[in-house]
């Protein structure tokens, strides 16, 4: 398109001082649209050209499996610019914008991300060759209702443990987006944890 219409056109595009465009790979109700957007497009914008509404869901991943959870409240009127998202703790990352219906799970859709991540590991190093496959044994414990509050505490405080410690960063993505899972679904971890009850029946359909 720029070859076709100029370089001038490609920055004509863009909100505020943000110039061009970005390809977006969007996530809802089970279907995947690619959509290219003016850089600094609000949350709500890409929902509403995809046909989502803000009470079909409760969280949106920005960012992919190396990106993070955010409640949907604090995400629809978030501008998807380099500035605005690290503001929030996240970024663009791989161009993903997923949206989490209210009847899916977010600890379980969680735990499936977990185990695939864990699934591509290079198998290099000990932290991710132990670490990350002992975490997301434990978080898909806690999904599946057989996990405990001891698992519970471990993978808190091996998130911790194990950041910085991979011979690449891989193992740094995963528990980065597992932090933001806990952040924003802390209360049904605990109450998958604690009394293995979940408010939302369905789990994530597929893990990547």
């Amino acid at each position: 398109m720029i070859a076709r219409f100029g370089d001038g056109w490609y920055r004509r595009a863009g909100r505020g001082e943000l110039r061009g465009t970005t390809l977006l790979t969007t996530t809802a109700a089970g279907r995947s649209v690619v959509v290219e957007v003016e850089l600094g497009t609000t949350v709500a914008e890409v929902a509403a050209g995809i046909g989502e509404s803000r009470e079909s869901a409760h969280a949106v991943l920005v960012g992919g499996y190396f990106g993070g959870w955010l409640p949907i409240d604090r995400a629809w009127s978030l501008g998807l610019d380099p500035h605005e998202l690290r503001g929030a703790g996240r970024a663009l990352g791989c161009g993903v914008v997923s949206f989490l219906p209210n009847d899916v799970c977010g600890v379980r859709a969680t735990a499936r991300i977990m185990e695939y991540m864990a699934g591509q590991s290079a198998a290099q190093c000990g932290p991710c060759v132990f670490g990350l496959r002992a975490i997301a044994d434990a978080t898909s414990r806690i999904g599946t209702g057989l996990g405990t509050s001891n698992d519970l505490e471990r993978i808190g405080r091996w998130v911790g443990q194990l950041a910085g410690r991979g011979a690449c960063r891989h193992p740094d993505g995963a528990v980065g987006f597992l932090y933001s899972a806990m952040t924003v679904f802390g209360d049904e971890f605990a109450g998958h944890a604690r009394s293995r009850t979940c408010s939302r029946p369905r789990a994530l359909g597929r893990a990547a």
